[in-house]
């Protein structure tokens, strides 16, 4: 076993990234830390697979994802 870490920005931004952009769902909070750390062993293992269980559900997170994954990106189009 290996333990990570990942930063509060890095959370919000793989589930920016992985969930809301590419899936159309606002993942709970709960899991945002797991997605940036797989996002992170992704592209260390390119054509690997991956199974992640998300727990939890965004809706009861809508305040915060609203304040921090609408803001726009520093450099981006969103």
């Amino acid at each position: 076993m290996q333990y990570q870490t990942a930063s509060d920005a890095e959370a919000l931004a793989a589930v920016r990234e992985c969930c809301c952009e590419c899936e159309g769902i606002p993942a709970g909070l709960e899991s945002a830390h797991a997605l940036a750390g797989a996002r992170r062993w992704a592209a260390a293992h390119p054509g690997a697979r991956m199974l992640l269980g998300l727990s939890g559900r965004g809706d009861k997170d809508m305040l915060t994802l609203t304040q921090t994954l609408l803001a726009p990106v520093p450099g981006g189009t969103s």
